[in-house]
């Protein structure tokens, strides 16, 4: 984007103040952001990642397939 050969949709938390980019936030009710937690196998995390994984898990919707799946 800063070198001028495209645009970008980031979260706002990405977002630095630089003169040279515009940014222009989008409200429409289209544009939510919808965050999926993924592993390739929750047995072969490592601990921290495990307990990483099962603390996001449990503050997030319930998931459509099951840890492991």
């Amino acid at each position: 984007v800063a070198a001028g050969v495209g645009i970008g949709m980031v979260p706002r938390s990405s977002v630095v103040a630089v003169d040279a980019l515009k940014t222009v936030e989008i409200s429409d009710p289209w544009a939510p952001r919808d965050l999926q937690l993924c592993a390739r196998s929750r047995a072969l995390l490592a601990p921290a990642a495990a307990a990483l994984f099962d603390h996001l898990a449990a503050k997030g919707r319930a998931p459509a397939l099951t840890a492991d799946a």
